[in-house]
């Protein structure tokens, strides 16, 4: 850089020129390198900004993609007339479907994140429930109970068949208790009405002044 000063005489008259060079190399040089460095500051920023947008819309994608799935298997899950239930390792329900939901008369609300004792159950059959429970944790391997009694939230008594399995990690350990339970209620009315016909025609028979009897057809076996 150059700075030009006039040069006065005594009386005040230009006699010259006073000429200073300064050298600004190392500022220029430094003005440069901030420039240059500003400037990949910015490149890198909008690098990385147009990162955080494909990770943001990625992650949106994802998340709506498994909101989907979790729409779709819920809906299965609800049209499956069976109780299906999920617990974590306190015993506490983590999913439930419409079939609980309408069992026990409470919403999911008030059903996810408690146990069996919080959710106004029987405190003896609570117990047992826990019992059967800590079964599938302990031993990691399916229960299946075929015959259980339970109160329906309008009062009524059903029975329920039940198999309760673990849920593995990648890792085999176990993190969740899966449970399906099935109203036999039906069914077992239906095979005591059978059982009391077929009571009822034994005892017919056995006082019949005849005698009687049934074979059956291939290998002339009695049956009756």
């Amino acid at each position: 850089r150059t700075d030009k000063l006039p040069d006065r005489d005594e009386h005040g008259k230009i006699k010259g020129v006073i000429i200073f060079a300064i050298d600004i190399t190392p500022q220029k040089l430094a003005e440069q390198a901030l420039r240059q460095a500003h400037d990949e500051l910015e490149s890198k920023v909008r690098e990385r900004t147009a990162t955080l947008q494909r990770e943001v819309a990625e992650r949106t994608r994802a998340e709506e993609e498994l909101r989907t799935q979790q729409g779709f298997i819920r809906a299965i899950i609800d049209c499956v007339p069976s109780q299906v239930f999920v617990k974590d390792a306190a015993g506490r329900y983590t999913l439930v479907n419409q079939a609980v939901i309408e069992f026990t008369g409470r919403s999911e609300r008030e059903l996810v994140g408690h146990a069996d004792a919080e959710i106004g159950l029987d405190p003896g059959v609570a117990k047992a429930v826990q019992h059967d429970d800590q079964s599938v944790w302990i031993s990691r391997r399916e229960r299946f109970i075929a015959e259980e009694k339970r109160t329906h939230c309008d009062g009524s008594t059903h029975w329920y068949q039940t198999t309760k399995r673990p849920l593995l990690d990648s890792r085999g350990e176990m993190t969740h208790l899966v449970g399906v339970s099935v109203d036999i209620t039906d069914r077992r009315r239906r095979e005591q009405e059978l059982r009391r016909a077929e009571s009822f025609l034994n005892n017919v028979v056995q006082h019949l002044p005849i005698t009687v009897f049934i074979k059956e057809a291939v290998e002339l076996r009695f049956v009756l």
